[in-house]
């Protein structure tokens, strides 16, 4: 397969089950996290071509050294140390009294199926469709290429002058300034587009999950 640079159609297609939320209506499609069941050998390539693929990726620095998601000596404590750090310098920096933090969540990353998919339910099997965008749950390659697929998001703006950090589909974007309201339009000003990235690449935030955080030692009047 890696000489002809061929995948089985068979291997593209996956079996959907579905489990609820917890504290969600079941009944509610929205409420319950799809896994895709691949095929037991497609699975081992794709572990064949992970490896592959992550020696490629850090040769030719193809995911921004702000993403920690899934790579080699990265993990979540990286992105929090350098958020810490930001928040620190604003504290001991009259001229950056407040850092402003926006937390953005890419909604239903990881729970888009394969190119071909079916549904099962209750032992009832639907028809199969095909998926235009996404990668499966349950494949070692997904977060990889997730990372991948991602490494284009505009993580500067010289307008904001923002600093901007992401694990994952979680993004980070730090703002720190002595000045909270404009550090707040600054970040109102970024967060469009970041939006027009996103919908161009049919990826969404989910608004329920996306917060703004204002961190100051400065006690309110």
């Amino acid at each position: 397969m890696f000489k002809l640079c061929r995948f089985p159609k068979a291997w593209k297609k996956a079996k959907l089950i579905t489990q609820p939320k917890p504290g969600k209506d079941p009944s509610k499609p929205v409420n319950r996290r799809s896994i895709s069941l691949l095929n037991s050998m497609s699975k081992i390539f794709g572990k064949a071509l992970l490896y592959r693929l992550q020696f490629h990726a850090d040769v030719n620095k193809i995911i921004p050294d702000n993403q920690y998601g899934f790579r080699a000596h990265h993990g979540t404590i990286h992105p929090l140390i350098k958020i810490v750090e930001d928040i620190t310098v604003g504290f001991n920096n009259k001229e950056q009294r407040y850092t402003i933090i926006t937390l953005l969540d890419a909604e239903k990353a990881f729970d888009k199926p394969h190119t071909r998919f079916y549904v099962t339910l209750d032992g009832i099997d639907s028809n199969t469709k095909f998926a235009t965008a996404g990668v499966p749950q349950e494949s070692a390659l997904s977060p990889f290429l997730y990372s991948i697929y991602t490494a284009g998001i505009p993580i500067t703006d010289a307008r904001t002058n923002a600093n901007i950090q992401m694990y994952a589909d979680y993004t980070a974007i730090i703002k720190p300034h002595y000045n909270v309201k404009y550090a707040l339009a600054a970040l109102q000003r970024q967060l469009p587009t970041l939006e027009k990235w996103y919908t161009k690449w049919r990826n969404k935030i989910n608004p329920g999950k996306s917060e703004t955080i204002i961190i100051t030692k400065i006690l309110p009047r």
